[in-house]
């Protein structure tokens, strides 16, 4: 009998105990303390200092769907990085350029949505699908449908890179660019560590439209006015390049040649001599077609 009072005490403890815990944690949860009053926004590899960084974060801020004054804790990290991804998507223009990431909870009533922004440096277009890869260590930064209305939008400020292999590493975050034919992945890797030197993702952008890499033997750097870069070496492909785009800018902006780039004519051929002298000549032939 002493037993069964015992344990229908303890019963009653263990009831009172919960209630009042429950009733503590409803008392935090819904504290002027933990409510949301602030939300920011903070990318994650763009500089302080970037002009643009302000652009960034109200394209991202204008999208997300925190209530001020709900508690923090009934923050859902996941469900709120999905719709910021989502929205963004969805806007007009798409933003494409701007991922979500992660939800920091700052407490006591601080939100921070962490993003980054892609910078695309060049892109493969392979079974109806445009893989985006970003500047330094070729990573493979999205995947987008050709016919989603943002693809278009990350390829115009991309340089396309064409190959007739298949695409190895396409996993987002995969690093190395390769594809599944041997001269094509030693032709991408001379390419992209000579361009990654020599100019920015927007100055390469800015020079040329596409490369094609799938002619064992030869690189064709096809420039947006369309005078191509021949090249049949790979040795100091650095160099190479740089006179290349040199005697490209030299037409481009000279009254003199300027009709021949106007044209869409014409091949600038680099050579690397076995002496190591690099040169350029301009034929109006056009070697690549």
């Amino acid at each position: 009998m002493e037993y069964t009072v015992s344990v229908s005490k303890n019963k009653r403890l263990i009831i009172i105990f919960s209630v009042v815990c429950g009733l503590t944690l409803l008392i935090i949860l819904s504290s002027a303390v933990f409510a949301v009053s602030s939300v920011r926004a903070y990318c994650v590899n763009v500089k302080d200092d970037d002009p643009m960084l302000a652009e960034l974060d109200k394209q991202v801020l204008a999208c997300h769907d925190i209530r001020f004054g709900s508690s923090i804790f009934m923050l859902n990290e996941k469900k709120t990085i999905q719709n910021l991804n989502k929205k963004l998507a969805a806007s007009d223009p798409p933003v494409t350029n701007i991922e979500v990431r992660a939800i920091e909870r700052a407490f006591p009533n601080r939100v921070i949505i962490h993003y980054i922004k892609f910078e695309p440096y060049f892109y493969v277009a392979e079974g109806g699908q445009a893989y985006f890869y970003a500047f330094g260590g070729a990573t493979l930064m999205r995947v987008l449908d050709l016919a989603d209305a943002g693809a278009a939008s990350l390829m115009a400020g991309a340089v396309q890179i064409a190959v007739e292999g298949k695409i190895s590493g396409t996993a987002v975050g995969s690093s190395a660019f390769s594809t599944s034919i041997e001269h094509e992945r030693q032709s991408a890797e001379a390419v992209l560590a000579a361009l990654e030197k020599l100019c920015s993702p927007a100055d390469l952008a800015d020079y040329f439209d596409y490369i094609d890499l799938s002619r064992e033997g030869y690189i064709f750097a096809k420039t947006n006015r369309g005078v191509v870069l021949e090249f049949s070496s790979f040795d100091n492909l650095y160099e190479q390049f740089r006179l290349g785009v040199s005697m490209y800018k030299d037409f481009r902006e000279s009254g003199k040649t300027e009709d021949r780039v106007r044209s869409g004519t014409g091949t600038i051929i680099v050579s690397n001599t076995v002496a190591g002298v690099i040169t350029a000549v301009y034929t109006p032939e056009n070697r690549y077609g």
